[in-house]
């Protein structure tokens, strides 16, 4: 029997809807002048540039599939934002670790205006005895989970991106709190639930600098980044990927 319920389709129209509403929250809040994402550290510079000097809308359609994995991503952190925050000045944390969380900042705005950086902080956690600590939350799959945690420390592949993008986030929150003593990312494996954080070296904030030093620099020339290998793209996977991918093509063929 043919099922009379397209189950899917009306899955999809409900995430279509919740994108529309998110994105009309962000544009309510959103300055006027462009300010770079930090979830573009790392990432090819034609394509940051598209994004937020050009200011173009995307040119590839989001796989449904695709959609559906990134709600359950933001399903994610919103249950892990909201079980730190009921721990904020409770007693859980003090009478079984000694610690006292004094303050939980979730989705914290931070800019950084000298190299025009603008986002939101998934986690601060600002402990009694003054420490800072920063996590982002990242829902992936089983394949990337090994890359991080493989048991031989050498097979270890971590996300360059990944830690960039944190790193970013650290320039700003080091900058206000005066300190930062720990940068973390949150992985949770979307195919058994596994859930293990990773340590981000404080090396990655002068590199996370130094590529938006760069990326202001290049795009201040006011004219599309040429392609160059490690920089435009950065990785040769990143164009299968990319938002802009049609347009990047389009301009190639027209010596861009």
């Amino acid at each position: 029997m043919k099922h009379p319920i397209d189950i899917q389709s009306t899955y999809h129209d409900h995430l279509i809807e919740l994108n529309k509403e998110r994105r009309a929250e962000l544009d309510l809040i959103k300055p006027k002048e462009p300010y770079y994402r930090p979830s573009s550290s790392g990432m090819c510079s034609r394509k940051i540039y598209y994004e937020t000097v050009m200011r173009i809308e995307p040119t590839e359609v989001v796989d449904k599939r695709v959609q559906r994995l990134f709600r359950l991503g933001d399903l994610i952190h919103q249950d892990i934002q909201a079980a730190f925050k009921k721990t904020e000045k409770s007693d859980s944390y003090f009478s079984i670790y000694n610690i006292y969380i004094n303050n939980i900042y979730i989705e914290k705005e931070i800019i950084l205006k000298k190299i025009r950086v603008r986002g939101f902080c998934d986690l601060i956690i600002e402990l009694g005895d003054g420490r800072v600590f920063l996590y982002d939350i990242k829902s992936i799959g089983s394949f990337q989970y090994r890359k991080n945690f493989a048991r031989n420390k050498a097979l270890r592949e971590p996300s360059i991106h990944q830690e960039l993008q944190l790193a970013t986030y650290g320039l700003a929150v080091e900058k206000e709190f005066g300190r930062l003593d720990g940068i973390f990312i949150l992985y949770y494996n979307k195919d058994n639930s596994m859930l293990r954080y990773k340590e981000v070296s404080r090396d990655r904030l002068l590199t996370a600098l130094g590529f938006w030093e760069r990326i202001n620099t290049e795009h201040s020339k006011n004219s599309l980044p040429t392609l160059q290998e490690s920089i435009s793209p950065v990785a040769s996977w990143e164009c299968s990927y990319c938002a802009f991918k049609t347009r990047c093509e389009e301009d190639r063929e027209n010596g861009l």
